[in-house]
């Protein structure tokens, strides 16, 4: 009161003087916290989108636990077992699934089976000299896999005779699946192992095989036909910019590890199927159902009936049917020899007079 008391009757003016300029001041800092404010504020929701958007993709990365290390493409780990590439050689050289570019060499080529209990209408020939078919880099093994082909090889006996391998450079190429004397041979190179090992059935020539090879958990097993064959434990397969090529190893041109004869096809899954799966696609790729017969069964209606190597009755003789037996149907019901297989006899498989056969109950 003493100070208003020295201002004497304009005191109230000196009050209302000193709380007008102390608003003016703050408005003053108010209109340029809100003029700044809309000039920052797109930049500042900009960097928080920014770091959100970063920090959601460091926590997916850590999540999988993946690396982009820029060699290849890793095989992609889907929630439903699914083949990511796959090469059909009844339709071609191409692989059909992922696009993959692929160069025959040599004399590859696709040829007719003249076999009609061949498990394919045609398939890649190789002459076990020469002939391959080079496949680029792209693919990697080092996550779970299925490797499965359908071959028949005319020379069992030779060394490492890759049916397909990514292994180009010497102590680091991770894979070669072959045939080596007479057993399903795998050549593995990893960050525990290098080494080869192979399976306990021996492979006669020139007869069709169902091999599969299951990458589960460092653990490789092989199967033929369907039944378990091998395994060990080989560790994290390699990752590198090798060659993948069908037929021989990219590194060894020697035509001890070439491939001589038919491949039917290859396929590579994203998965390491079960024991149950593998069997079911063994038979389902040795014994698909063909076209016409569909797999259906038929019944001898003849009191014996011969099976024979030949469409004719100078065929060689490989099963005795009786009268009630049944078979399944593996060629042209409208032959008047139908090719056969004799599931009640060790699945012997042949030709059968038509006149003699009719359909089973149900059929």
């Amino acid at each position: 009161m003493a100070n208003l008391n020295r201002y004497g009757k304009n005191a109230w003016k000196v009050v209302a003087l000193n709380w007008t300029v102390r608003l003016a001041i703050l408005a003053v800092i108010g209109a340029a916290l809100f003029f700044g404010y809309q000039k920052l504020a797109p930049v500042i929701f900009d960097k928080v989108e920014e770091w959100k958007a970063a920090m959601a993709s460091n926590e997916e990365e850590t999540e999988s636990g993946e690396e982009n290390n820029g060699i290849g493409t890793a095989l992609p780990q889907d929630a439903e077992l699914a083949p990511v590439y796959h090469w059909d050689f009844s339709v071609g050289m191409e692989e059909q699934i992922s696009g993959i570019s692929c160069t025959p060499c040599g004399d590859a080529r696709i040829v007719e089976m003249e076999d009609p209990g061949a498990p394919v209408r045609a398939a890649l020939y190789l002459d076990g000299d020469g002939d391959y078919i080079d496949c680029g880099k792209e693919i990697q093994f080092d996550r779970d896999f299925t490797l499965n082909t359908l071959v028949n090889c005319s020379d069992v006996n030779k060394d490492y005779t890759a049916i397909i391998g990514k292994y180009e450079t010497e102590s680091e190429g991770p894979l070669v699946l072959a045939i080596r004397q007479g057993h399903v041979n795998c050549w593995v190179i990893s960050d525990s192992y290098k080494d080869d090992f192979e399976g306990g059935k021996v492979l006669e020539p020139d007869t069709w095989y169902d091999i599969t090879v299951v990458y589960e958990q460092g653990q490789m097993r092989i199967y033929v036909d369907g039944m378990f064959d091998g395994q060990a434990d080989v560790g994290t397969l390699n990752v590198n910019e090798d060659t993948i090529t069908i037929g021989r190893q990219a590194a060894l041109h020697d035509s001890d590890e070439e491939y001589a004869g038919y491949i039917g096809k290859i396929t590579v899954y994203n998965k390491a199927m079960t024991p149950e799966e593998v069997g079911e696609m063994a038979v389902a790729n040795l014994h698909p159902q063909p076209e016409g017969g569909s797999g259906m069964l038929m019944t001898v209606t003849a009191g014996a009936l011969n099976v024979r190597t030949e469409p004719s009755t100078s065929g060689d003789i490989v099963a005795e049917l009786h009268n009630g037996e049944k078979v399944e149907v593996l060629g042209d019901l409208s032959d008047d020899w139908i090719y056969i297989r004799c599931i009640e006899r060790n699945n012997e498989e042949g030709y059968a007079s038509a006149k003699y056969l009719a359909p089973a109950d149900g059929q």
